[in-house]
């Protein structure tokens, strides 16, 4: 029996001597040290095991997060500039029809029918900006609108559109837009 005890205790001494020598490396690789990119200050980010730092002390991770920074400001640059040209586009449709609104020779039913088609473009323009701030709201990203007629564009971020957001992207403009999905056409920004 004493036999027995004791091969007891070695294995369970062997054990929390592996135990401590576990933790003790985990401890050393995963301690939090400032990484150094030469220079005598060091920068606040800490090193994570498996993380890989390049030759120029810049480590991969930041390397990545700061593409798809660029991809991202590029996707904001290009959605600004088709927001601001279909606002310009708006905008100098309105004054057209507000000029010749203005002309003092049109009769009673010339003037009805610019009115009407003043009234059209406000509307588009206000279905548009519903169905963009939906299509945002399901899909994450930001989207723009361009509606003609019985047809509608829909331009959606880069890698927000899938199978699950085209579904919902067709409902939000059958339901809102008015527009049937045959006759609705889905993009993808190419920044």
């Amino acid at each position: 029996m004493k036999k027995t005890g004791k091969k007891r205790q070695i294995l369970a001494m062997s054990l929390i001597l592996a135990l401590a020598a576990a933790v003790t490396v985990n401890w050393y690789y995963t301690k939090s040290t400032p990484l150094s990119d030469g220079a005598a200050d060091a920068q606040s980010e800490t090193r994570m095991l498996g993380d890989t730092v390049l030759v120029a002390g810049t480590n991969v991770a930041q390397t990545e997060n700061a593409d798809e920074t660029t991809v991202s400001d590029a996707n904001a640059a290009a959605f600004a500039e088709l927001q601001l040209k279909q606002t310009q586009e708006n905008e100098a449709l309105e004054e057209k029809i507000e000029a010749v609104l203005s002309n003092e020779q049109l009769d009673a039913e010339a003037q009805s029918a610019v009115t009407q088609m003043l009234d059209e473009l406000q509307q588009r323009s206000k279905a548009q900006t519903n169905c963009e701030t939906l299509i945002r709201a399901k899909t994450g990203g930001q989207a723009i609108v361009l509606l003609e007629n019985d047809t509608a564009q829909v331009i959606v971020e880069r890698g927000k559109l899938n199978a699950q957001s085209t579904l919902q992207i067709t409902e939000i403009m059958a339901q809102s837009g008015g527009v049937p999905a045959e006759n609705l056409t889905i993009l993808e920004v190419n920044s």
